[in-house]
């Protein structure tokens, strides 16, 4: 699976986007649903507010979490940001998959290594069970990521909105 993962990374890096598709089933998901309203917050420095990760669940039965990642970044508009430094977050409990979709700028900054951590870190907590920890890690790991290579403009401009989609 691991390489698999890899191997997929790398192809879609020369692709102008990067992401990871992972059976949820795989990573310990048995149908329970990702919870986001546990009060649980990302431990997040002020910068990477202004950078965070999207993140964007499906009730949907799909079965590549890898183009319904890339055609939601390119419907919720994150390909176009000033600086190309987008990253969606993508679960879809229904279908035990998820997918993290990072523009080119973030890529050519971080590298294969923060993919394959990133989706190791998560899927740990899915195999335990931890799904508002999954997405709470992706979101601070990402948060981080993208604070340090991107730090926030003068004028303090988000531009995407914070708050968890859903179809």
């Amino acid at each position: 699976m691991e390489a698999a993962l890899v191997a997929e990374a790398a192809a879609l890096a020369a692709a102008a986007a990067v992401s990871v598709a992972v059976d949820l089933e795989e990573a310990g998901n048995e149908g329970q649903s990702i919870s986001t309203s546990t009060g649980r917050k990302a431990n997040c420095c002020g910068d990477c507010r202004k950078r965070a990760p999207r993140v964007f669940v499906s009730e949907k039965e799909i079965e590549d979490a890898f183009e319904r990642a890339k055609a939601r970044f390119v419907a919720l508009g994150m390909e176009q940001t000033r600086n190309r430094n987008a990253v969606l977050i993508y679960f879809a409990p229904r279908s035990h998959k998820f997918a993290v979709v990072g523009d080119t700028a973030v890529h050519e900054r971080c590298g294969e290594d923060f993919w394959r951590q990133l989706i190791g870190v998560m899927q740990e907590s899915l195999k335990n069970r931890q799904f508002t920890e999954a997405v709470v890690l992706a979101v601070e790991k990402c948060g981080a990521l993208l604070a340090q290579h991107f730090p926030p403009d003068a004028d303090g401009t988000n531009e995407l909105p914070d708050q968890i989609e859903r179809d």
